[in-house]
């Protein structure tokens, strides 16, 4: 592959003082100087100059995405270029014998749990990048908008707060935060949040990083800002999996993600433990329960006292009191919903709270199912019937409720307890 790609070069010169490359173009050419000397600017601030063996202009070629900085020649100035056409079929040959390795990282991040399986499908089809980079250098740029999201393949990385780039490119200083290894992910923050990265990322050893490009997320997902996209899928997913909501017709469901507030945390914040449910949507969470015993919540990991919420007798209290939580060393976002929220929605789709009363009827209802007194049951056997008996959910409507209503995909079957419906 590199073979081809030398032999596919054309050779450019430049006058000093002449632009190579504007910051916000669109890239056609990865360069790699010959002779001369060039200078870095971002936003109009010189970063560094580079000279002979020194490349450039692989970002926005390899990621689809406009120029990230400009490059002027300093003196007369000879560079070797390879136009993207050339660039990017050897990147879909390189694909093709990478297959396994794309599924391996594709299933890795966590971020894109919630979409839909052909939202997944048409990601894991999309082309993983590899990159190379040597101990010292910087992969990622604290104020650089978001290009990638990658994958620790080998070696290892530090995340840095402050410090210069030195005019060879060089982190000089900073404050290391935190160390990222063989298999975890970074830069998908940037990505939820669609915001700068707040840090440098340079490698410590040798590594090998696999990397997807946001602007092809874009185009996959048909989404300009992605976070709240993959922020909501998550959250509507996690929340189908609590009992009381694994029934909850669509439309109900997302009136309770109306209720949800998206916080971010500082490292080391407090959270508000009267939330009734929590869940990180990215980072980690650290807890504990009354009793002292220590957890920590990580994307996708949920807490939450959903049942006490529903509880006729808790509606003395505004709150619900699920154990004492920080954010985590890298901070946190947080999905959350109060009490209130939640009972605001269950209002208004008519589903009241559940008193002592009720829970004696659903006894009544369990022995019922066990004898065989329910006829769409009699044919079942005993271990079937227990599996549905595990599964029931009681559901108290208000009078004039819809339970569910005319051409909405069904999710669940109905066992009158107690009442009448009209249909």
């Amino acid at each position: 592959q590199l073979a081809v790609i030398v032999e596919e070069m054309e050779f450019f010169s430049y006058k000093a003082g002449e632009i190579i490359m504007n910051q916000g173009e669109t890239g056609s050419y990865f360069f790699v100087l010959e002779e001369g000397l060039a200078e870095v600017f971002i936003d109009g601030e010189y970063k560094k100059s580079m000279a002979k063996g020194q490349s450039f202009g692989d970002v926005s070629l390899m990621y689809n995405c406009p120029r990230i900085q400009t490059v002027k020649a300093k003196t007369d100035t000879g560079a070797w270029g390879v136009h993207r056409n050339v660039f990017h079929r050897i990147l879909r040959e390189h694909v093709v014998k990478h297959n396994a390795e794309n599924s391996t990282f594709f299933k890795s991040l966590k971020i894109f749990e919630g979409l839909s399986p052909s939202q997944q499908q048409r990601i894991g089809e999309m082309a993983f990048l590899m990159e190379r980079h040597e101990p010292g250098q910087r992969v990622v740029t604290a104020g650089e908008m978001a290009t990638a999201i990658y994958l620790v393949k080998r070696g290892e990385l530090s995340a840095v707060s402050g410090g210069n780039v030195d005019n060879n490119g060089n982190l000089v200083g900073g404050t290391k935060l935190f160390v990222r290894r063989v298999g975890d992910v970074f830069g998908e923050r940037a990505l939820l949040s669609d915001s700068k990265h707040r840090f440098h990322v340079v490698a410590d050893t040798k590594c090998e990083l696999v990397c997807i490009s946001v602007s092809q997320l874009r185009k996959v997902l048909g989404e300009e800002n992605l976070g709240p996209l993959l922020e909501q899928s998550l959250a509507r997913t996690v929340l189908r999996q609590l009992q009381l909501f694994s029934h909850l017709p669509s439309t109900h469901l997302m009136r309770v993600m109306q209720g949800i507030k998206w916080i971010d945390y500082e490292a080391g914040s407090p959270i508000d433990s009267g939330f009734c449910f929590i869940l990180p949507v990215h980072g980690e969470v650290k807890g504990s329960d009354a009793d002292g015993s220590q957890f920590t919540l990580g994307r996708g990991e949920s807490r939450h006292k959903i049942d006490e919420a529903m509880n006729e007798e808790s509606t003395q209290t505004k709150t619900c009191q699920l154990g004492t939580f920080v954010a985590g060393s890298d901070g946190a976002r947080v999905a959350t919903l109060s009490k209130q929220d939640l009972l605001n929605a269950l209002k208004q789709m008519g589903i009241a709270q559940i008193t002592a009363n009720d829970q004696q009827k659903i006894g009544y209802m369990r022995q019922m199912l066990s004898s065989n007194k329910v006829p769409v049951f009699r044919q079942l056997l005993p271990e079937h019937i227990e599996q549905i008996l595990d599964s029931l959910v009681l559901r108290k409507y208000n009078k004039g409720a819809h339970c569910f209503t005319q051409g909405e995909a069904g999710a669940s079957f109905y066992i009158l307890m107690d009442g009448e419906v009209n249909v």
